[in-house]
């Protein structure tokens, strides 16, 4: 039986060569899912500006997939919550169906707090998928990027990388690097949770 006090989290990272994966890869952002007390709840946190240098060096059907980026990872997200059976399901879901271009890692997880758990359940579904964001964003922040197979977690950006305005990897410098978050919810009643 899943624990209700879960946040489950993957890094969503555009991969070229998933031969490759750390080879010319691109950190997109992040996907997310937890409950609140009615509430089965998925979330994105997309990278909003990819300079356009970089995509001027992408082939047509690659460049539209990062520049649909948002919408093709809503409905990939929409499609799999409605897919998995309980809680903590659906990221490994979406990152089974997602090896690729636009690759998902397979989910960590983060224990929520009694006092984060009872705020989530008090605020909107939105600020609670925010408030979760900046938590995964602080537990990462400072951290190598972890390398390896599709299996395992790959490029997360660290808070320095985040603000460096001498990295080249396809992100303006001073440029907005997320979307407002994306939220999707499903009510947890007929849930197995």
């Amino acid at each position: 039986m899943i624990d209700g006090k879960q946040l489950w989290y993957s890094f969503l990272q555009f991969q070229p060569n998933p031969n490759f994966p750390s080879e010319g890869a691109l950190d997109l952002g992040f996907a997310l899912e937890f409950t609140t007390s009615k509430y089965w709840v998925m979330g994105l946190a997309i990278r909003a500006t990819l300079e356009e240098k970089y995509l001027a060096t992408l082939d047509d059907l690659t460049r539209r997939l990062l520049e649909e980026r948002m919408a093709i990872m809503t409905r990939e997200v929409e499609q799999t919550l409605n897919k998995a059976d309980q809680p903590g399901d659906a990221l490994t879901i979406l990152a089974a169906r997602n090896p690729w271009s636009i690759h998902v890692s397979a989910p960590r997880s983060l224990t929520i707090s009694p006092s984060e758990q009872k705020a989530s359940d008090k605020a909107t579904t939105e600020k609670a998928t925010e408030q979760y964001l900046f938590k995964i964003f602080e537990k990462e922040a400072g951290k190598a990027a972890p390398t390896g197979s599709r299996d395992h977690a790959v490029g997360a950006l660290t808070y320095a990388e985040m603000h460096d305005e001498e990295e080249d990897d396809g992100c303006e410098a001073g440029a907005l690097w997320m979307y407002p978050p994306k939220t999707l919810i499903r009510p947890l009643s007929g849930v197995h949770a």
